[in-house]
């Protein structure tokens, strides 16, 4: 399955403990996720961060959970170790919840099963690849 060509907008609202509010772009490739996100203080609104990426490689990955409320959308992130996500404002847990706004939503939730696509099949070949040798 060829990678979705589009991009989803986050947001991660009171990162740095409410100190700044944080914006992005999460797009899914072959290799991974990859996220581009500036910080923008919560007080005044004026000092922003420059612009930083973070690729998380399918192999750092468990999870990317679509969940979608009456009021609120989340993609939830989900690594297997702190160190993939290592420099991402709001990581809880080795879990990031990105906020998705209402007209995203598809776009969010075929990003979802796009993940989940890819690490079904990285977990199905090391299930084969264990049969194989042992």
């Amino acid at each position: 399955m060829p990678a979705p060509n589009f991009h989803v907008p986050f947001s991660i609202p009171k990162a740095y403990g409410g100190f700044a509010d944080c914006s992005g772009i999460l797009k899914g490739s072959q290799e991974g996720l990859a996220l581009e996100f500036q910080s923008q203080d919560g007080l005044v609104g004026i000092f922003r961060s420059g612009v930083r990426n973070k690729v998380l490689f399918w192999e750092e990955l468990q999870a990317l959970d679509y969940r979608a409320g009456w009021f609120r959308t989340w993609l939830v992130i989900s690594t297997a170790s702190l160190k993939s996500l290592e420099g991402v404002p709001g990581v809880q847990n080795a879990r990031l919840h990105l906020k998705v706004s209402r007209n995203d939503r598809p776009h969010a939730r075929e990003l979802a099963t796009f993940a989940s696509l890819r690490l079904c099949e990285r977990d199905l070949k090391e299930m084969q690849s264990r049969l194989e040798t042992g």
